[in-house]
């Protein structure tokens, strides 16, 4: 049996730089790895993030949970996509008011064009959207308009328009306060809108929704 020598334990041991090179690869591996469970349990590997509206003034933000996510498709090209933290009665009825007893926004997402590959330009100013966003806060109501990129998943994806479900993400969302009603107190000014929607068709309502909203823009 050899006797260890002083130090042989601390000299195989890896020194601060070979600890931070071999963390570096742990971290790379476990990336790699983790891709890669995505792409098998995913598919194509698309990560949903929850939808967020926030002010690019002053940090405040808005995540909305999603009572109501409804849509409609007019024809191949365009859908109409109605989503509301309100229940849909409730949320009718603020429309047709103009006001809501309860706090709660809907948003109305109108993809005017469908993008397709190698003919629709995706960067970082790409804009095939419209966007009406209508914010209650129990005593008044602000409305905010923009745009931005909606790039349809799933079935939607390969221009059918006749699924019923449909799923997108949304980037370079952009907001802009246009004016309120009644108690309202802007707190966003300027905001911008990013993350992934979900929406069941319902023709009729997404169309009484639309109605509404028209009037409620108009008066």
């Amino acid at each position: 049996m050899t006797e260890e020598r002083p130090g042989a334990m601390l000299a195989r041991m890896p020194t601060p730089q070979h600890r931070v090179r071999f963390a570096h690869r742990l971290l790379r591996a476990g990336a790699i790895a983790l891709g890669s469970a995505m792409l098998a349990a995913g598919g194509c590997g698309i990560v949903t993030t929850p939808l967020r509206v926030h002010s690019v003034e002053n940090g405040a933000y808005l995540e909305p949970h999603w009572a109501t996510a409804v849509f409609r498709s007019p024809d191949r090209e365009t859908v109409e996509v109605f989503l509301s933290d309100l229940p849909a009665e409730q949320l009718l009825h603020a429309m047709e008011s103009g006001t809501s007893e309860a706090a709660g926004s809907v948003l109305a997402i109108n993809l005017f064009m469908r993008p397709k590959a190698g003919q629709t330009p995706i960067d970082a100013t790409a804009c095939n959207t419209t966007l009406t966003y209508l914010v209650f806060t129990g005593t008044g109501a602000g409305f905010y308009g923009g745009g931005g990129f909606v790039q349809p998943t799933g079935l939607f994806a390969s221009a059918n328009s006749e699924g019923a479900e449909f799923s997108a993400s949304i980037t370079g969302g952009t907001l802009k306060f246009i004016r309120s009603r009644g108690g309202f107190s802007d707190q966003l000014a300027s905001a911008e809108l990013s993350g992934s929607i979900r929406a069941a068709r319902d023709e009729d309502l997404a169309h009484e929704i639309s109605a509404r909203l028209a009037v409620l823009l108009s008066r």
